[in-house]
């Protein structure tokens, strides 16, 4: 008995770490859904492109429940945590020509 618990623990530990991970890339897709969007949308306005800045400030990085930032997030990245796991990013800044991206 103890030996089928042993393993159902780590079945659920894995498929734990795993939904985290996926958890994860989803926040990564959504800070550039985030940034795409913003983007388009000062390029598409009265005033045309304004800064790189304007684009980060308004990109929504509150993704929800069970992520956090620690440290950040900051314009040129941060430390994206979600559970037990994190992903250290990179933002690659917007340029009048183009869309900035967070890796």
């Amino acid at each position: 008995m103890s030996v089928m618990l042993s393993v159902g623990i780590k079945k659920f530990d894995l498929l734990s770490d795993t939904a985290s991970i996926t958890a994860l890339k989803e926040g990564v897709r959504e800070l550039n859904t985030q940034e795409t969007l913003v983007w388009t949308q000062i390029k598409l306005s009265d005033t045309d492109w304004t800064s790189d800045a304007d684009v980060y400030n308004n990109i929504d990085k509150n993704l929800g429940r069970g992520y956090r930032w620690n440290p950040g997030p900051a314009i040129g990245g941060g430390t994206l945590h979600y559970k037990s796991r994190s992903v250290v990013l990179v933002r690659n800044e917007s340029t009048r020509n183009s869309v900035g991206s967070w890796l």
